[in-house]
Order: C-alpha cells, then sequence, then structure tokens
C-alpha cells in the first residue's frame, strides 16, 4: 500500500514561518537552552534536558541544500537539530492515526494534513513519533544532529513541486 500525502493549508497563516519559543514547540518537543540548567553550588548551571535509556547514541552534521522538501521522517526516539549556519526551516506535523495503513506504529503514526513551520534558529529536541522535514533558506544550512544510534525510521516522499 502507498500512502499519499497532499499538504493543503487550512487557512492563509498555515505557510507562515513561526519563531521557535518553549510555547510554540511544546505540542512537538523541546527547546535546548538554559532553563534546563539549575545553578549549582559551584555557580555553574547544569540540567538535563531529557533522558532517555539507550544503547548508544550517535552525532551526525547535515550540510543541507534541498530550497524544499524532499521527504518527511518519523523516528521512534527522539532527535535533536542544532543549527550552525544558514537559515533553516523545520516542518513539524503532529501525528494522527490513518486506519488501514502499515504507517500506524505504536510509536509512529502517518501525519496529519495540519502542519508548522519554524526558524530553525535554536537547538531543539523532537519527541518520538514527530514527523518532520527540512529545507534552507540559504545556499546552505548547516545542522548538528543527535540521536538514538538504534533507531527506527519511517520515510515518506515530501511534496511534489
Amino acid at each position: 500500500m502507498v500512502l499519499e500525502i497532499y499538504i493543503i493549508p487550512a487557512t492563509k497563516d498555515a505557510m507562515k514561518i513561526h519563531k521557535l519559543s518553549h510555547q510554540s514547540i511544546k505540542p512537538y518537543g523541546k527547546l535546548i537552552d538554559r532553563t534546563s540548567a539549575k545553578e549549582q553550588k559551584d555557580g555553574n548551571g547544569w540540567g538535563f534536558v531529557i533522558r532517555v535509556r539507550s544503547k548508544g547514541w550517535r552525532i551526525a552534521y547535515l550540510v543541507l541544500r534541498n530550497r524544499s522538501f524532499k521527504r518527511l521522517e518519523c523516528h521512534d526516539s527522539p532527535e535533536t537539530f542544532e543549527p550552525v549556519k544558514g537559515r533553516a526551516v523545520i516542518a513539524l506535523f503532529t501525528p494522527a492515526a490513518v486506519p488501514g495503513t502499515k504507517l500506524t506504529k505504536k510509536w509512529c503514526q502517518a501525519p496529519k494534513l495540519k502542519m508548522k513551520f519554524f526558524h530553525l534558529n535554536k537547538p531543539i529536541i523532537l519527541n518520538k513519533g514527530v514527523w518532520h522535514a527540512l529545507y534552507t533558506r540559504t545556499k546552505e544550512s548547516h545542522i548538528k544532529i543527535v540521536e538514538n544510534s538504534s533507531l527506527r525510521t519511517i520515510k515518506l516522499p515530501g511534496p511534489q513541486n
């Protein structure tokens, strides 16, 4: 079975690129910033953003040159996106069940048509099961990615131009 996804803006505001904030990212994950760091006796700040059991993690460096979405991805583990250079945009889709598709799994269900675009100008961590896609608004964008070394991924082709 092939699942086709047509992204149809629900409103004229649907294509707006939003600013990342603790509130705006909450349905999809978290900002990685100093709010997790609690003051310590030595004057430094320290804290965990999340804790996840894992057999290991891997660090990747993405040089993104796509000027449009090429595919959507979903993982069974959290994943970070940490901007280094350029102006990238990340589209995030909240999970929703689509009965009868092979994509309907406990950890990663087929995406709704509803999506939200964000300027990827701050480091974020996505919750498992959040569909996402990236493109750059500059010649290229550089992004550090940290993910579970044994994660499972589902990929779908992005919208066709």
